[in-house]
């Protein structure tokens, strides 16, 4: 009876932000200028909807090729996991955001772990029409395995870091 007392209070607030609550797709392009420079570049597509005055909370999927597994030897790195972000408005149509995310990164390649991961991102938006913003941002990954930017320790030893900085550009479509 708890249970579905509760699902009948999640359905209808989200129900009663849906009259005015807006969905976002967005799809971005992920720099990361750690990486060699065969892995710099990879992808984020997210799903959103804003909840409440400025608070959107989604879904995301990411994928890029970093040189984390061998030296000189690429693999992939996949991603999943929810994202919540909130906008700080000032009336202009240049926005500045803060999110946090959190989901799991799933590599292949020799080792193929995979590592609970959050991202902290602060960053800026452009609203080139009611619908459609430019949007760009700087991130701080951390994982709870060693998965970003191999370096060279010694002749035959190689480390890696938990942390990873990278920037995202791209476009969001609000509908």
């Amino acid at each position: 009876m708890k249970r579905q007392a509760m699902a009948w209070a999640a359905a209808a607030l989200l129900a009663a932000s849906g009259a005015r609550a807006q969905w976002e797709a967005r799809v971005l392009a992920r720099l990361d200028p750690d990486d060699s420079e065969e892995s710099q570049l990879g992808g984020l597509a997210g799903l959103g909807l804003e909840v409440g005055e400025g608070l959107t909370v989604g879904a995301y999927l990411s994928a890029q090729t970093v040189d984390r597994d061998l030296p000189r030897k690429m693999s992939e790195m996949y991603g999943y996991g929810l994202f919540l972000e909130y906008d700080l408005s000032y009336g202009y149509d240049l926005m500045p955001f803060v999110g946090l995310s959190a989901g799991i990164l799933d590599t292949t390649g020799p080792s193929n772990p995979t590592a609970f991961h959050t991202v902290g991102t602060l960053g800026l938006k452009y609203a080139l029409s009611p619908v459609l913003d430019l949007s760009g941002s700087a991130n701080l990954h951390w994982a709870d395995e060693d998965l970003f930017d191999y370096e060279k320790q010694s002749v035959v030893e190689w480390d890696a870091d938990p942390t990873d900085l990278t920037f995202d550009v791209g476009v969001r479509f609000k509908f």
